[in-house]
């Protein structure tokens, strides 16, 4: 800058008497700034504070059960009231009485040690590694599952299942008793009752309708009554 002191600024040379616009026309001239490109790291170092939140979890029975909830949390939820697992089978959630849970605890805990693979910082793999070998004895699963329970989305009231009593399980979907109308078989309808038939629409049941015409001497009125008693029969309604 013209008149200032060697390491002076323009905070100076402005204070000295300069103006805005001798400033533009100094700034015009000006050589231009080399362009410098530095190095873009292709990993941050080890111990950096960058490292993923999937190293974050803790190392600990709590930290476990949220690992157990983040890969299984879909297909897992625990019902106090009625003290039970129950798992989703692909088409409805079932109540878990080959304690599938714990085949999913396994995993859980195994899991570990893939994120001692990822973890870039020395001290801490080395310490998820012996977490994870600690994680498979039995009272570190059996307290991964009790933690998990009281997770949120895991925990559920007894009564939201099979909520709406006008959905009917089937063996390939979900029927709406209202419109007659196959829906896909969805977790978040929480149905734990189904049928093992394969539901057809177009499908015909003579045997039916003869037993019908031969018990009620051909009274078609009485017929479709009965009809409409027996598939009323199908939906959870008791009024």
């Amino acid at each position: 800058w013209p008149n200032v002191p060697a390491k002076g600024d323009c905070v100076e040379w402005l204070q000295q008497g300069g103006t805005p616009d001798q400033f533009a026309a100094l700034c015009g001239h000006a050589e231009p700034w080399p362009q410098v490109s530095a190095p873009i790291a292709s990993e941050p170092p080890q111990g950096s504070a960058s490292d993923t939140a999937l190293h974050e979890t803790r190392m600990s029975d709590v930290g476990n059960a949220e690992r157990f909830v983040r890969l299984h949390r879909e297909n897992v939820r625990y019902c106090f009231a009625l003290r039970s697992w129950f798992v989703w089978n692909g088409t409805r959630w079932v109540q878990d009485t080959e304690n599938v849970v714990m085949q999913l605890a396994k995993a859980a805990a195994v899991s570990i040690y893939e994120e001692a693979r990822q973890e870039r910082n020395d001290t801490r793999r080395q310490k998820l590694a012996a977490h994870g070998v600690a994680s498979e004895s039995a009272p570190r699963l059996k307290g991964m599952l009790d933690l998990a329970r009281s997770e949120p989305g895991i925990a559920i009231a007894s009564d939201a299942f099979d909520a709406d009593r006008w959905q009917f399980g089937v063996a390939n979907g979900t029927l709406d008793l209202r419109t007659g109308t196959l829906l896909p078989a969805l977790r978040e309808q929480l149905i734990t009752k189904s049928s093992p038939v394969i539901y057809d629409a177009s499908a015909t049941c003579p045997t039916w309708l003869r037993f019908l015409g031969r018990i009620f001497n051909g009274n078609e009125g009485l017929i479709a009554y009965v009809q409409h008693i027996t598939g009323y029969c199908l939906t959870g309604l008791t009024v």
